[in-house]
């Protein structure tokens, strides 16, 4: 991430909510200067990415963009879909286009389903 997006981020959040560092490091279980080394630079795991998300209610995606636009995403819920969708990053060009072309298939499958279930109410 150019530019320390994740830090910027975080401490944009962290002030909305008038937290300190420590007392946001405290409320998600870390030790007190752990918010502290995120916002400066330092790379944190996948369970502190989990908890920044659910702690704020944001899209991991508006964490680690450049983009400041927040409202057109949707918080990832499902813990293991989230862990999934960070692999998927990291894979391949080839193997992102499989991924998602197996979604898309799914998701009109279930389009259709709730298309035939409006027609039969």
């Amino acid at each position: 991430m150019a530019k320390n997006v994740l830090g910027n981020k975080l401490k944009k959040l962290r002030k909305e909510k008038k937290l300190t560092q420590a007392e946001l490091s405290k409320a998600l279980g870390f030790s007190d200067n752990y918010i502290a080394k995120v916002e400066s630079g330092v790379k944190p795991s996948m369970e502190t990415f989990r908890k920044l998300v659910d702690f704020f209610q944001v899209p991991i995606e508006y964490l680690v963009s450049e983009n400041e636009d927040n409202t057109a995403a949707i918080p990832v819920r499902n813990k293991e879909i989230f862990e999934v969708l960070m692999k998927v990053d990291k894979m391949e060009h080839e193997d992102q286009e499989l991924v998602l072309g197996v979604v898309k298939v799914i998701m009109k499958k279930n389009k259709f389903q709730e298309q035939v279930k409006k027609n039969e109410d």
